[in-house]
């Protein structure tokens, strides 16, 4: 089963993650899929702190499965393939 994800995020950073993904071969769809499948595997920690001067924000995320299709291009593509690695080594050179 799938769903669909709707998130509103900063038109500046959404255009900088398309380009950057984009270099790689990666549809933003495909990058976020991976990063969630990463975070629930607990590949990948991401910490937060909102401070408490700062109002909390709530978001509304729904979430969507690759499809059969989606999975086999994945394995199929060397470049999607080894996105892992390649996403990890960035985030640990970015500190992002």
């Amino acid at each position: 089963m799938t769903s669909q994800m709707v998130v509103n995020i900063d038109s500046k950073l959404k255009e900088k993650a398309m380009k950057m993904a984009k270099q790689e071969g990666l549809t933003m769809k495909a990058l976020l899929s991976f990063l969630l499948k990463w975070y629930v595997k607990e590949e990948i920690v991401i910490e937060t702190k909102i401070s408490q001067h700062k109002r909390k924000e709530q978001f509304n995320i729904e979430l969507e499965e690759f499809s059969l299709e989606e999975k086999n291009i994945i394995d199929s593509n060397k470049i999607l393939k080894n996105a892992p690695w390649e996403l990890n080594k960035l985030l640990l050179a970015k500190w992002i």
